[in-house]
């Protein structure tokens, strides 16, 4: 290819034989540096790989757009992280997502069941940054399944794949609140769901389970488990606590009379720590979020003292001390 129109089609042959080698040998990486130095004629117009790389080599031309355009915005910040707004650049990642999508409809596609989730994946990725947020969780719930179908090896890429396709689907509902109660919205909870079943600790599902919009589908029990086992030094160990104290309190509330003092107990032992949090908080904080944390406060302390003093054992010297952070 260096040889130019020196090498004639002799030189240009050769450079297709190698380029066919390397792609049966599954040498993607070194097909997509050849293709960014030659371009992609040489690869063809059928077959998976080439339809990969050219989606590949596509997308990374609509990413080097994006990210000229946040660079050059001269009014607010602009992130390459959210999706362009402009609109030859969305253009560029839809043409890349198309490409994409063929790779999967070729005959061959059968030997590449690897390279498909990443080109799953990078279609995925094109389709959010188009701003096309539900194609975009679909595509990444799609390679989340293929992922998972490669086994225990692409166990990391299927949860970043199911964790993405919450992402896109959560920020399609936060930018049109009337998605809210539709279809939509059960399809967030349902990926919500399952990544909290298939990666209980993760602090992912963790932080899920402080952020839902709605109900969860999750279990109570299965929800305290998972936001119990947050680490201590996680940044969101407070929140998941404080979430933890909610869903336990729901289950002391509802529990059966030979279950109650057990229930009281377990949701005691979360809420103190959270009451004890609340106060820090609201002892530092100024003006409004004082006042939100010393509401934090008062609803914590009042379900304790629920907890405290309704059993058949009253804990009256935990319930003063409970009355004295109040005060």
């Amino acid at each position: 290819f260096e040889a130019g129109e020196q090498g004639g089609a002799a030189a240009q042959r050769l450079g297709q034989v190698a380029y066919e080698d390397l792609m049966a040998g599954g040498q993607l990486a070194h097909v997509l540096d050849l293709s960014t130095r030659y371009g992609t004629e040489p690869l063809g117009q059928r077959g998976f790989i080439a339809h990969y790389v050219r989606g590949a080599t596509a997308y990374a031309r609509a990413r080097q757009a994006h990210e000229a355009e946040a660079s050059a915005s001269t009014g607010p910040k602009v992130s390459a992280d959210d999706p362009a707004t402009d609109p030859a650049t969305i253009n560029r990642y839809r043409e890349a997502a198309s490409m994409l999508g063929d790779a999967g409809k070729q005959d061959d596609v059968g030997k590449y069941n690897a390279d498909l989730m990443r080109a799953m994946m990078l279609r995925g990725r094109a389709l959010y940054y188009a701003g096309d947020l539900e194609p975009a969780s679909e595509a990444f719930a799609q390679a989340a399944a293929q992922a998972q179908a490669l086994g225990p090896g692409s166990a990391s890429d299927a949860q970043e794949a199911l964790w993405l396709a919450v992402v896109s689907m959560d920020a399609l509902i936060g930018k049109d609140p009337a998605a809210r109660g539709t279809a939509r919205m059960d399809r967030l909870d349902e990926l919500s769901t399952l990544f909290v079943r298939l990666y209980p600790q993760s602090p992912r599902a963790a932080q899920l389970l402080i952020n839902q919009r709605t109900g969860s589908r999750v279990k109570d029990e299965e929800a305290v488990k998972t936001l119990l086992s947050v680490a201590k030094d996680a940044p969101i160990y407070e929140a998941s606590r404080r979430a933890a104290a909610r869903v336990l309190y729901r289950l002391y509330r509802g529990a059966p009379g030979d279950e109650r003092s057990f229930a009281a107990a377990r949701f005691v032992a979360v809420a103190e720590e959270v009451l004890g949090a609340d106060r820090r908080a609201a002892a530092a904080a100024k003006d409004a979020d004082a006042k939100e944390a010393g509401t934090r406060v008062v609803t914590t302390a009042r379900q304790l003292l629920d907890a405290l003093l309704s059993s058949g054992s009253p804990d009256v010297q935990r319930a003063q001390a409970v009355l004295e952070v109040v005060e």
